[in-house]
């Protein structure tokens, strides 16, 4: 709440796992191991139905992508199962709801993302039915992700390593790639709804709040030389040529 208030406090022995956008609902899960997932209504604090483990939401608060993959239709309570994939790590649907992004560890231990249809899966075909397409990420696990607010990229950071990835959910390049310093911890990221900020929060709860438009990028990276950058180091540091003007 902005006011600061608390809206809901989970019970003793459950953990708060993932809140839909509009504060509605919650899902939680036993930290002892022993009772199944849960989604409640976080004004109530009632159960409204059980899950086979931990989820993610959708913008609109429809849909919950559990690990396995399980897609929940939260009016219904049921669920489409498109798995199991137990090598899936962070699921996130895109703005719009139409397609889930995946995080997994490969054989090598490296990481990837998944971009799934969720149309087939919500109709229960199986996941390689609905793989849109597949593409590495880090040398380490890739455990969180966040779509930008117009689906057109994607933000990835590591369990371990540092670096949080942006990259182009058609394609796979990778745009940009930040170093935030913090080797041995965990990544969250996400991305500001209205400006071209990604936020970044890792060990001791630090925010880094990094910028993903070329533009802003340049000044300041003007603002911090005494000369003008070559276009191989705009090609180099913002994979493209740098302006005209």
């Amino acid at each position: 709440m902005i006011d600061g208030s608390v809206l809901y406090t989970a019970p003793v022995g459950w953990t708060m796992d993932s809140v839909a956008w509009d504060g509605s609902m919650a899902t939680l899960y036993d930290t002892r191991g022993e009772l199944p997932a849960r989604v409640v209504d976080t004004r109530s604090g009632a159960t409204l139905f059980e899950v086979n483990t931990n989820g993610r939401f959708n913008h609109s608060g429809s849909l919950l992508a559990t690990r396995g993959i399980g897609i929940y239709r939260i009016e219904e309570g049921d669920e489409t199962s498109g798995g199991p994939d137990e090598r899936a790590l962070y699921r996130f649907f895109s703005p719009d709801g139409t397609r889930l992004a995946v995080t997994s560890v490969l054989a090598d231990l490296s990481s990837a993302v998944r971009i799934y249809d969720t149309g087939p899966l919500l109709d229960g075909q199986p996941l390689p039915d609905a793989l849109l397409r597949e593409f590495k990420t880090h040398k380490v696990d890739a455990a969180f992700g966040a779509w930008s607010e117009d689906s057109t990229l994607i933000a990835i950071g590591a369990l371990g390593g540092g670096l949080v990835k942006v990259l182009d959910p058609r394609t796979g390049n990778l745009l940009q790639e930040f170093d935030t310093g913090t080797f041995f911890d965990r990544q969250w990221v996400a991305f500001h709804p209205t400006e071209p900020h990604i936020y970044t929060i890792g060990p001791n709860n630090t925010v880094r709040v990094y910028t993903h438009d070329v533009d802003e990028l340049l000044a300041i990276a003007r603002s911090r030389l005494t000369r003008e950058m070559s276009d191989e180091e705009c090609q180099q540091y913002f994979r493209e040529p740098c302006p005209t003007s």
